[in-house]
């Protein structure tokens, strides 16, 4: 047995990033999301092809939080140094990431949205982020519910709704992906 002292295994939270991002940074981060969020919807139309619809919602789910990391990203790289715990937190924030997707439905849709629209999506009242939230809970684990009723994600399948979800997320991987360094190109 060696008598050097064991490292002490350190948690991913406390070896997560928390500081300033450049454009580059930023970037590389963005590719990173955008790559998995495309796999996610991938492995997502996998699964619901096979009918396995409520893992094919969370991991559609998944891809637009994905995706919802973009503009967070892109906010990262101009936040002041007191803004920067906050916007890392939004980063990894389920909610925060999600808040988006009734945009996305708009899009699908045909449907125009303005300022209005985009506001209503992004307010600190909004209840869709939860109901998002809520969906990819019950899609993935089994609970105990008022009155003691036990629920069990696959007991009341879906089809249509995934089936959205799943076309959703990959009309969001074929959408081309605007970087800090393309954006700054455009000015």
């Amino acid at each position: 047995m060696s008598d050097s002292p064991q490292k002490k295994r350190r948690t991913v939270r406390q070896v997560q990033y928390a500081g300033k991002l450049t454009a580059q940074q930023a970037d590389k981060g963005i590719s990173a999301a955008t790559q998995n969020a495309i796999r996610l919807a991938a492995d997502a139309r996998l699964l619901f092809d096979n009918g396995r619809y409520a893992s094919a919602r969370v991991l559609a789910i998944l891809a637009f939080e994905e995706y919802g990391k973009i503009a967070i990203l892109c906010g990262i790289t101009v936040a002041s140094d007191s803004e920067l715990r906050s916007a890392w937190s939004h980063y990894r924030n389920h909610k925060q990431k999600n808040a988006w997707w009734p945009l996305l439905f708009d899009r699908l849709s045909g449907s125009a949205f303005g300022s209005k629209e985009i506001a209503e999506a992004f307010s600190p009242t909004a209840e869709h982020p939860q109901l998002l939230e809520d969906l990819k809970q019950t899609s993935l684990y089994s609970d105990c519910f008022e009155k003691c009723v036990w629920w069990t994600p696959g007991a009341n399948e879906d089809a249509e709704l995934t089936n959205w979800l799943v076309a959703a997320a990959e009309c969001l991987a074929s959408i081309p992906v605007l970087t800090t360094t393309t954006l700054a190109a455009t000015k």
